[in-house]
């Protein structure tokens, strides 16, 4: 027996539950955030369409993943305690979870191989050389909150440690929907294919890219809000040519996952038009 991975209509169902059920952490009083629950009252194709992909799984609760009972069949003796996880990390090839601490969240200590059905140590390989290109020091919790909720949730606020909600929903590539639920006109939300080629791409990059926050170094464009422009509040990694880095192979192809964007920008389709 093995881990698999949930069918087209449990998945959509999951999808949906988690949404309902996990609601906005920041208070929508409190927030120009609006949730993809809300989204969904109107934009019902939209939303089964978006339930389907991999960013509405990006972080989910084990109470709406498929696969948590079969973790426990698979395993019995899983290294990780099952009942302190508060989010899973992962579809593909390794799931990462999450459990909290007085910080916020950390990842345990084990993770599991999807590829190899088989559990391992967690890899920080995939944490390391962010922005500075800096190894984490293996021996102290890796700080999620600060290095990685800024592109697995929507709507997060690093000063509250707080988000709207968990996984790349509606409002992370459109923008706080709040105005846009209220009176329903086009003008009150952003709409990526509408928006000048410029600007659209960055929808994509603000998670897609490896590099640093201008103003607090951080490893994510920080604040960023979708329909502006990106590269004034983010410095995008680069290769240097004909020399292997921590982050790029001395040919320019990346060596670290969601750098897509760096790639992109060197090559001669970045500014063609």
């Amino acid at each position: 027996m093995h881990i698999m991975r949930a069918g087209r209509k449990a998945r959509v169902g999951l999808v949906m539950l988690a949404v309902a059920a996990t609601g906005s952490i920041v208070a929508a009083e409190k927030s120009d955030y609006t949730g993809s629950s809300r989204c969904a009252e109107c934009h019902k194709q939209q939303a089964v369409s978006w339930s389907e992909t991999l960013h509405s799984r990006f972080m989910r609760a084990p109470t709406n993943d498929a696969t948590l009972e079969e973790w426990r069949v698979f395993s019995a003796s899983a290294p990780v305690a099952v009942e302190k996880v508060a989010y899973v990390l992962g579809n593909m090839h390794k799931l990462v979870f999450l459990e909290k601490n007085a910080d916020g969240l950390v990842p345990m200590d084990h993770q599991y191989n999807l590829d190899l059905r088989k559990w391992e140590s967690f890899s920080r390989d995939l944490w390391d050389h962010h922005a500075d290109g800096a190894k984490t020091d293996s021996s102290k919790k890796i700080d999620w909150n600060e290095r990685c909720a800024g592109c697995h949730t929507t709507g997060y606020d690093r000063k509250t440690r707080t988000y709207v909600e968990p996984s790349i929903a509606c409002e992370q590539c459109h923008g706080p929907g709040k105005k846009h639920a209220e009176t329903t006109k086009r003008d009150d939300i952003v709409n990526p294919a509408s928006a000048p080629q410029a600007l659209r791409i960055y929808v994509c990059a603000q998670c897609h890219s490896r590099g640093q926050s201008v103003v607090d170094a951080l490893p994510y464009p920080s604040g960023f809000v979708p329909g502006s422009d990106l590269s004034k509040i983010f410095t995008f990694d680069k290769p240097v040519p004909g020399k292997a880095t921590e982050l790029f192979w001395d040919n320019g192809a990346a060596k670290q996952h969601h750098s897509q964007f760096n790639e992109f920008r060197e090559s001669k389709l970045f500014d063609s038009d």
